[in-house]
C-alpha cells in the first residue's frame, strides 16, 4: 500500500474492487449519519491513453479499450456505482468524445480538468461542443489570477459547475477556501487526508461563521 502526493491511499486491489469498497463506505456512512453523500471518480484518463494506438490501457487489469469502449465503460461504472461526479474520463483533446459521453449521461457531473487546464480559450471550445457540465478551477494553473477569474466567469455564464481544486503536493495554506467562496464554486477539492486538507476545511468553517454573523447583523440593521 502506498500514498500519493494528494494524500490518497493506493491499496493493492483492482480498480473495481476499490470502487466497490468506496461505494460500500459511502452507503454505510450516509446511513449511519443520516446525511446524503455522493460518490465520484477522477479517471485521470490522460495517464491511461496510448496515443499511438488510440486506446486506453488499464495496467492493473491489462485491459485495453478503444475510445468508444472507454465511453461505454465510463457509463457502465456510473450506473454500477451510482457515480455523481466523473472527472477526466477521456483524454485531454477528445472534446468530441466528451460530448458523446455527456449525451449518454443524465444527472451526472462530467468534469474537465486536463481538458481545460483553467484556460478560458479551451473552455470556450468545450462549451461550443457541449463537452462537459463541470470544470476544475486551479487558480495558479493558467498563469494569472485574472485569467483564472475570467475562466470562472465564463464557466458560470455557461452553466458549468465549478470545482475549486488544490494542486498535487499542495501546502497548508487556506487561500483555496477563499477562492472557492469568492468565485461561487459549487465544489472544493482539497485532498484526501493531512494538514493541507484540514486547513482548507477549517478555513471554510471560519468563512461560514463570518458570513452567518454578517447576515445576522444585516437583518438586525
Amino acid at each position: 500500500m502506498g500514498k500519493g502526493d494528494e494524500g490518497g491511499w493506493s491499496p493493492g486491489i483492482s480498480d473495481e474492487q476499490a470502487l466497490k469498497v468506496a461505494r460500500e463506505a459511502v452507503d454505510v456512512v450516509q446511513d449511519a449519519e443520516g446525511m446524503k453523500m455522493a460518490m465520484g471518480v477522477d479517471f485521470a484518463a490522460d495517464s491511461l491513453y496510448d496515443e499511438k494506438s488510440e486506446t486506453y490501457y488499464y495496467r492493473a487489469s491489462k485491459k485495453r479499450l478503444s475510445i468508444e469502449q472507454q465511453i461505454a465503460y465510463a457509463s457502465e461504472l456510473r450506473d454500477r456505482y451510482n457515480l455523481f461526479y466523473m472527472e477526466d474520463p477521456l483524454h485531454e483533446e477528445d472534446f468530441e468524445g466528451y460530448s458523446k459521453l455527456m449525451g449518454s449521461l443524465k444527472g451526472t457531473l462530467v468534469v474537465g480538468d486536463d481538458l481545460y487546464t483553467t484556460d478560458p480559450e479551451r473552455l470556450r471550445r468545450g462549451v461550443e461542443s457541449k463537452s462537459t457540465n463541470g470544470v476544475i478551477l486551479k487558480v495558479n494553473q493558467v498563469g494569472t489570477l485574472g485569467q483564472a477569474c475570467e475562466f470562472a466567469s465564463l464557466a458560470r455564464k455557461s452553466s458549468q459547475a465549478i470545482a475549486a481544486s488544490h494542486r498535487s503536493g499542495d501546502n497548508e495554506g487556506g487561500h483555496l477556501a477563499h477562492f472557492a467562496v469568492g468565485l461561487s464554486c459549487a465544489l472544493i477539492k482539497c485532498g484526501v487526508a493531512g494538514g493541507e486538507r484540514t486547513t482548507k476545511l477549517n478555513e471554510l468553517i471560519r468563512i461560514a461563521e463570518k458570513l452567518r454573523i454578517s447576515r445576522m447583523t444585516n437583518l438586525v440593521l
